[in-house]
């Protein structure tokens, strides 16, 4: 079963074992090989849950069900029905639906006569009940669709006498639910989606509360209040539907299959933001496909019943299985929610404290939880989706035009003409020198693709070599003196070793460490020029205007060839000096400036980034999408700019003594240099263990915004972010109380079951059929194993004690 090896492969090699000279020759029992193999799976079956194998037996009697998942009167909390309202998920069914199209089965001849010995026993709808309702339904026809068109919906190809089966499960464990396979004919027609949620959701039909998903729940539940009513009005009696009323159900669409729909869906049905749900993710009938369609090719070829009858079989050895393994999945899942918890907390809070602090204010704060308290209570109600705002994106009045975007984004600009006085003037000219040639760096390193012409570039280089000239004349003055004092207070040894960093090119330069030095590490490692293309690669035509491109590396090892020496630069031995302290610190707090104005400028180009994304999307023409896409390249060439700034100033920072264990000035990985996720698109399978980047922990870049539309947007893009964030703690938090109460539900049905195995122990004895009773006090040792199993997985769990659970009487109030 488990290898799906199929009966015929199998049958030929028995008849090669029985004889290997001529196999033709032996008996062919393939026929009795197929039916003793079917009595088999059946008959094992009813062994497996302790049943007489008849033919009508009741709904469930033949299947597993979930341990973890509410069975009213097996496992739940002895007060779950006064739970309080914002409690009540933890008593909810998640269950999900999905039709599986290589379920099918061959438009061929075969035994019409042929029924399931499994009828309504196990996983299936009753099939009688099914044909019954089949033959009252109207023609089928696709479904409108307000969303995409989907090929569940009737828009796929389809072909077979069953083109697929619908599959019912719970969708935290995945377990498959008993009385909710039905096949299709065609695509996933409403109907049979009806039959399967009314048939397999009996037993639960008395929760408070249901979390549904389904891939097209959007369509799905558009109409289903209407169905249901209809359905109700049938005169038709069908012996496995008793209750035609649900309870209260949110509805979702599980998160791989979201991103097929519209953006109007993503938010309304989305498990990341639907309250109550947890880490739910909706996709467990995918998970149990994947294991099925391996299946499909035996099955196909089957008679109805005899196909129902084996994958039943299989659905009851995979939740076996998941039986055998839940104590330890729960206890892994329950170490992952504790943890990702507590650091959703941290995250949150941090954001908080930094709204709170900055110029947004704790005001905001409040009217934001009112605004997600009625967004939260809105999203579970379809008839209000209509009218239903997206909290988790920008608003339209706020976002970004281009020309904004592009004004953010500046010219680089290189240090200014008025000279500031004394060492600390000379020190800040320096940085200044430094960046203006680091951004010069980086153009000619773009080569060809720069939007700076060559002319502008050499123009620019002319001017930079004039300020650095005049520049030494004043760092001769103020710092030069201080780097002499200090190297004429070194004994020989001493600088002996510093002159060893570099060979002595006049002033400051004889002084330089080039390991240590961040303007040569950064300039010529992260902004070096593009090499040559090699012999025989393509080379891009030579642009109007512009120098040849071979003309950029040799600009770019002239501008290296000039070097602006700081404190930073130079040797440690020079450095510790107590000549050299003012300048140290001089230039320590510059950095320190220059960091937190890179950083602010990376933020800003991070946000407004995602504005000019979405405008590329709404435009259209190609001049237009040429022009939105030339636009997003120089913001992301400012992206790299302005983290490339960061890396600098820490370098330096880093020499002049700061620790590398620093909070404030932490290094800039490839990995930290993007944003919080500000539009729905761009949100990744994934992402709900994942935080945002340590650059987000301050916010105090907006309030330099002054007033206007930037800093709208900017205001518009925080508050998303903390609705996010917001929505992933609450996520967390549910998970984390889930998981112990489905641990507890766990302890409370092995318990559940031992006890009626041990009564069906004593009941055979009465009726003198020990072999009847051997095998019941056996499942009664596997259940105290299963229980010996909890006791180690739950142990550091607070509040799941399998002692206390087992010891209380209100677990063994259904035993008799």
């Amino acid at each position: 079963m488990q290898a799906h090896t199929n009966a015929l492969d199998f049958f030929n090699v028995i008849k090669r074992l029985t004889d290997d000279i001529s196999p033709e020759e032996a008996d062919d029992r393939y026929r009795e090989f197929l039916t003793a193999t079917r009595e088999y799976f059946f008959l094992n079956l009813c062994r497996r849950k302790g049943v007489v194998p008849e033919f009508g037996m009741e709904a469930a009697s033949l299947a597993t069900l979930c341990p973890a998942c509410p069975q009213i009167g097996i496992n739940m909390d002895p007060d779950w029905g006064s739970r309080e309202v914002d409690k009540r998920f933890l008593d909810a069914l998640f269950h999900a639906v999905d039709g599986n199209f290589t379920q099918n089965q061959k438009d061929k001849k075969m035994d019409a006569d042929d029924f399931p010995l499994t009828l309504g026993a196990a996983y299936f709808a009753n099939e009688s009940d099914v044909s019954l309702f089949m033959e009252g339904l109207p023609p089928y026809k696709p479904e409108h669709s307000t969303c995409n068109k989907f090929g569940a919906m009737g828009f796929g190809v389809h072909w077979g006498n069953v083109s697929g089966t619908l599959g019912l499960s719970c969708a935290r464990h995945t377990f498959v639910l008993p009385g909710g396979g039905v096949d299709l004919q065609k695509g996933e027609r409403f109907a049979n989606v009806d039959f399967c949620m009314l048939s397999g959701l009996q037993r639960w039909m008395d929760l408070p509360v249901h979390v549904s998903a389904y891939d097209i729940n959007c369509q799905y539940r558009i109409n289903f209040a209407e169905r249901m009513k209809t359905f109700r009005g049938l005169t038709t009696e069908f012996k496995s539907i008793r209750r035609k009323f649900f309870p209260w159900t949110i509805a979702g669409v599980g998160k791989f299959h979201l991103y097929a729909h519209i953006f109007a869906c993503r938010y309304k049905y989305s498990f990341n933001f639907l309250p109550g749900v947890g880490m739910t993710d909706g996709e467990c009938v995918e998970r149990i496909w994947s294991a099925l369609n391996g299946l499909g090719l035996r099955t196909r070829e089957m008679a109805s019943g005899h196909r129902h009858d084996t994958i039943n079989y299989f659905y009851d050895d995979m939740n076996v299985r998941k039986t055998q393994t839940l104590a330890r999945y729960l206890a892994g899942k329950y170490q992952e929610a504790h943890k990702m918890y507590s650091k959703a907390v941290m995250t949150l809070e941090k954001l908080e404290d930094d709204i709170s602090e900055g110029i947004l204010g704790s005001g905001k704060l409040s009217q934001w939880r009112a605004e997600e308290a009625e967004w939260l209570t809105k999203v579970v109600n379809q008839e209000t989706h209509k009218t239903l705002d997206n909290p988790y994106e920008p608003k339209k009045e706020t976002r970004l035009t281009q020309k904004q975007a592009l004004a953010e984004i500046g010219a680089a600009m290189l240090s200014s003409s008025v000279v500031s006085a004394g060492l600390l003037g000379v020190l800040e000219e320096g940085i200044g020198l430094q960046e203006a040639r680091s951004t010069m760096l980086l153009e000619l390193d773009v080569g060809a693709n720069s939007d700076v012409s060559m002319k502008t570039l050499q123009d620019l280089r002319s001017n930079w070599e004039r300020d650095v000239e005049s520049w030494r004349g004043r760092d001769a003055i103020y710092l030069t003196p201080l780097v002499q004092e200090a190297v004429k207070a070194l004994d020989e040894r001493s600088r002996t070793t510093a002159l060893q960093s570099g060979a002595e090119r006049g002033s400051l330069e004889a002084f330089t460490n080039g390991a240590a030095d961040p303007d040569s590490s950064d300039d010529e490692k992260a902004n070096r020029p593009t090499s040559e293309p090699a012999s025989g690669s393509k080379r891009k035509r030579g642009t109007s205007g512009r120098k040849p491109e071979k003309a950029r590396p040799a600009m770019a090892s002239k501008l290296l060839a000039m070097r602006i020496d700081l404190p930073s630069s130079l040797h440690p031995i020079i450095r510790k000096h107590p000549a050299m302290k003012a300048a140290v610190d001089m230039e320590m707090g510059l950095r320190e400036h220059q960091a937190t104005d890179a950083l602010d400028d990376l933020r800003t180009q991070l946000i407004t980034s995602a504005g000019m994304r979405q405008k590329k999307q709404e435009v259209s023409g190609q001049i237009r999408t040429t022009r939105a896409a030339g636009a997003i390249i120089r913001k992301n060439k400012a992206v790299q700019a302005a983290a490339a700034s960061y890396r600098r100033a820490r370098s330096a920072l880093l020499a002049l003594g700061m620790s590398n264990e620093d909070e404030e000035f932490r290094e800039l990985k490839k990995e930290d240099v993007k944003a919080f996720t500000v539009l729905a698109e761009e949100q990744m399978l994934g992402d709900s263990k994942k935080f945002p980047s340590w650059i987000w922990e301050n916010l105090e870049f907006i309030d330099a915004r002054g007033e206007g539309t930037v800093k709208q947007y900017f205001e518009e893009a925080v508050r998303v972010h903390w609705f996010r964030c917001n929505a992933l703690k609450t996520r967390w938090s549910e998970q984390s109380e889930l998981l112990p109460e489905e641990m507890r539900r766990t302890v409370r049905f092995f318990e559940y079951l031992k006890a009626e195995w041990r009564n069906k122990a004593e009941a055979e004895d009465a009726r003198d059929m020990p072999g009847n009773a051997a095998y019941a006090r056996r499942q009664v040792h596997d259940y105290e194993r299963f229980l010996d199993g909890c006791r180690r997985a739950f142990e550091d769990v607070p509040g799941v004690d399998v002692d206390v659970l087992i010891a209380s009487p209100t677990n063994m109030y259904d035993v008799e």
